[in-house]
């Protein structure tokens, strides 16, 4: 997964054990688990090596929590630099401010989520969004789909890696359905499963009620017109 690729190539950074390590978005793939274990490692190692971390990121609570001092930029320049515990407390710029007060709110549920200008020029959060129809139609419906890999065994061997395994859910139209895992919990497989990048090992993928995954020829190319991917790196 590409949680598991930002792992291998922070292991080689660290391999040499450097008195200077740059992190640039160390932690951005990773799930919260793996990257709390990654933070205590760096911690431990600037501690037992006397090595000195420039830390770069956008995620203020990483920042928060690994930092010492604090350097906040806007537009190639430093708008801001503080011990770490000013810059959360007693932010002195106006941007660090707006940084701050940007961050989502799991308490709310506004249309629009504020923006860095709207906070600087003084507009309030937008309205809360409108509730979702629970019974709109469902546009897609995955029902016990599963995906298996063989991987070698000894010489001859081989044996049965379950990556999926048995996933059902519904995504209704208009909605949104947050798919959530740590790293290599199948989640990656399943999406590139649906669109059938990775061929299912079973299960049905219902879009608008057509099964994609027994679809061939011109309605398999037709259909996946309709269904485009963002992929994750």
């Amino acid at each position: 997964s590409g949680g598991q690729q930002q792992r291998v190539m922070i292991a080689v950074a660290l391999a040499c054990s450097p008195k200077l390590l740059i992190a640039d978005e160390p932690t951005t793939a990773l799930d919260v688990t793996i990257q709390r274990q990654v933070m205590e490692l760096l911690a431990r190692l600037k501690q037992s090596h006397q090595m000195s971390l420039l830390f770069i990121s956008h995620d203020l609570g990483v920042v928060g929590e690994i930092s010492d001092h604090v350097v906040v930029m806007r537009h190639g320049q430093v708008r801001e630099v503080a011990p770490v515990a000013q810059i959360f407390s007693a932010p002195q710029d106006a941007y660090t401010q707006a940084l701050l007060a940007c961050r989502p709110s799991l308490a709310e549920n506004p249309a629009r989520l504020m923006v860095i200008d709207d906070h600087i020029a003084g507009r309030a959060a937008a309205a809360s969004a409108v509730a979702k129809d629970p019974n709109a139609p469902v546009v897609l419906e995955a029902r016990g789909l599963r995906k298996s890999f063989w991987l070698k065994q000894g010489l001859f061997g081989k044996r049965e890696f379950q990556a999926v395994k048995g996933v059902s859910f519904r995504l209704r139209k208009g909605h949104t359905l947050g798919v959530v895992g740590e790293s290599g919990s199948g989640k990656t497989t399943m999406g590139l499963t649906l669109l059938r990048l990775h061929e299912p090992t079973g299960g049905e993928v219902l879009f608008d009620g057509r099964d994609l995954l027994r679809m061939g020829g011109a309605d398999w190319q037709q259909m996946r017109r309709r269904i485009q991917v963002v992929f994750q790196n």
